[in-house]
């Protein structure tokens, strides 16, 4: 079974290394500039943001409940160390709450990526709506 304390330390590793990431740019971080766009266009980006929080986290959820190998695909994407962890780590599976859990951590961990996205698409949505 899946232990939560084996999947957060995962997910502190995953954000830990984003965040570098991040810090190394000097423009604003995708969280400061999702700030920005709440402030701009209100009530429009929240509903836009916590719909495609929704349906990212709805997807982590049938992804892990389906079977997908979760490891190979760190694998694809060169972070071995971490797949291996994974692994040893979590590999086996569990029941809805555990992988609900699991899919609750990747989706969190994938912050760095929702943001920019989320970004983007409150900009679309609001130029859209302005018309």
């Amino acid at each position: 079974t899946i232990r939560g304390a084996q999947v957060v330390t995962i997910v502190v590793m995953l954000r830990r290394s984003f965040r570098r990431a991040c810090q190394a740019q000097a423009k604003p971080t995708g969280q400061q500039r999702l700030k920005q766009l709440f402030m701009e266009y209100g009530k429009t980006a929240i509903v836009v943001h916590y719909t495609l929080s929704i349906a990212s986290m709805t997807l982590m959820y049938s992804l892990l409940r389906s079977g997908v190998d979760v490891s190979a695909q760190l694998r694809s994407v060169n972070l071995d160390s971490l797949a291996d962890q994974y692994d040893s780590r979590i590999g086996g599976g569990g029941d809805k709450a555990t992988t609900f859990f699991a899919a609750w951590c990747l989706h969190k961990a994938l912050m760095p990526v929702r943001y920019p996205i989320s970004a983007a698409c409150i900009v679309a949505v609001c130029s859209r709506l302005k018309r």
